[in-house]
């Protein structure tokens, strides 16, 4: 079931099943039912939908959470949400967001040219600790608005983030190629990675 602890689903560099040592936890589903993703956007609604685990501070729920994972779909710049979408922000949709049915030919930037799952250490607070890890289970996808942190420790819940040398986090193109993705890129050559068609042309910078 939702469960199981599926090895394929984790880094070997990260454990996302690990104890929370944090009195933080529940779990939070950020996608509104009933929403298309087409409002203005706010903090509350944010059209990302994936669960993230309980801490040992519940051990009755944390016993029933779901497996976690490290990797997750790439929602583009904030889903499907595009009243930002422009030159300075190109936050575009991506390829997977809550009720997405994105054909390939929608993906008009080049299936090599956009993101499609990357992988994800879960969240820290400011001092350190790691107080988040997601779920395989109801991941719908991740926005790239918010960058990549200079380091594993600095991540947010809702960042992807690594803990490879070199500041590198993995990510898989939509024609199924892997390729790491350096934490210094520009924010918006990455939010262009993100979006699947926004038409910018990408000078490799990544």
């Amino acid at each position: 079931g939702t469960q199981a602890l599926v090895k394929s689903y984790q880094c070997p560099s990260d454990d996302p099943n690990a104890t929370i040592p944090t009195s933080l936890g529940g779990m939070v589903d950020f996608y509104g039912p009933g929403d298309d993703c087409g409002g203005s956007f706010n903090k509350p609604n944010m059209c990302i939908d994936y669960i993230y685990d309980l801490p040992v501070s519940y051990p009755a729920m944390a016993a029933r959470q779901p497996g976690g994972t490290n990797y997750i779909p790439c929602a583009g710049g904030l889903g499907a949400y595009t009243g930002r979408a422009n030159d300075a922000y190109r936050l575009y949709p991506g390829i997977y967001y809550p009720n997405s049915k994105v054909k390939l030919t929608e993906i008009s930037d080049g299936t090599s040219n956009t993101l499609a799952f990357g992988e994800t250490v879960g969240g820290y607070t400011t001092d350190g600790q790691k107080n988040f890890h997601q779920s395989w289970m109801g991941a719908s996808g991740m926005a790239v608005a918010w960058g990549l942190p200079s380091n594993f420790k600095d991540a947010r819940w809702y960042m992807y983030s690594s803990k490879h040398a070199g500041g590198l986090v993995q990510f898989a193109f939509g024609d199924g190629s892997v390729k790491g993705v350096r934490s210094s890129i520009s924010s918006g050559t990455y939010r262009a990675l993100g979006g699947r068609s926004d038409g910018y042309v990408l000078n490799q910078d990544y």
